[in-house]
């Protein structure tokens, strides 16, 4: 469909994607920032975000071989450059009409998502009103940097469950009331416990982090989305079925409602 022509049943897709560096390090912040950037728009119901698990799987991809894969009217191709202690990074935006907008950040990374985000909704003519964003408390610079790395790097290397579960246990504790990144850590100890023998332990810890995602923020749809899978895994089907009809109320176009 035609950037900006989707009709109000039909909201305009979007995917935040990262292009690739020489250097790994690099490579993994963008494809943190891409998906960190998809974390700020699924709280939108005027969009559809396509979350890839792999941002950097598509990083030498036009926007016909992308949207022939996701169906979408709007890919955001995220890079990083310079070192690793001072990114410059920069995204272009790019419509199935063809249409181009790019831009680079001197902001702190905790800014960038949120305004890739806005450059998104500003690109597809819709409102960017504050009152439409979540009210997160942003971690501080060196922690933030810390957790999109992790980011990156668990979903863009072929890490085990543990292994995932490790990169965001080694995150500082100081992103620890961010729900994005409390979600990530508890899909990840849910992921593990469903590849590990002597589950339980892996459950219960998955259970009370993912709890606290959703009490951080009770609209997260992936934070209601991960919880109502944990219970749904442990046998608790009304429980989850509680969850899931709730995010159709709030969310109906979130992928896991």
């Amino acid at each position: 469909s035609a950037c900006g022509a989707a009709s109000p049943t039909t909201p305009p897709a979007v995917v935040a994607l990262a292009r690739a560096s020489q250097d790994d390090s690099l490579s993994e912040l963008a494809a943190g920032l891409a998906l960190e950037a998809g974390h700020w728009l699924v709280n939108r119901n005027d969009v559809v975000v396509r979350m890839v698990n792999d941002p950097g799987a598509y990083s030498k991809a036009s926007f016909a071989e992308v949207n022939d894969r996701l169906a979408i009217d709007l890919v955001v191709w995220v890079d990083a450059r310079g070192t690793t202690a001072e990114p410059v990074v920069s995204y272009v935006l790019e419509t199935s009409r063809g249409e181009a907008r790019a831009a680079k950040r001197s902001d702190g990374l905790p800014a960038i998502p949120r305004r890739i985000a806005e450059e998104v909704l500003l690109s597809l003519k819709l409102g960017t009103t504050g009152a439409l964003w979540p009210a997160w408390p942003m971690p501080a610079a060196p922690a933030y940097h810390a957790y999109v790395r992790a980011l990156g790097r668990a979903h863009t290397k072929a890490k085990t469950e543990a292994e995932r579960v490790a990169l965001f246990e080694k995150v500082p504790a100081a992103i620890e009331t961010y729900p994005p990144a409390v979600t990530e850590l508890g899909g990840a100890y849910l992921d593990l416990a469903g590849v590990s023998s002597g589950t339980a332990p892996y459950y219960d810890r998955s259970e009370e982090i993912l709890r606290r995602a959703v009490q951080l923020d009770t609209l997260y749809p992936p934070a209601r989305q991960k919880l109502a899978s944990y219970f749904a895994k442990r046998g608790r089907s009304e429980e989850s079925l509680r969850l899931l009809q709730n995010g159709l109320v709030t969310h109906a176009r979130f992928p896991g409602n």
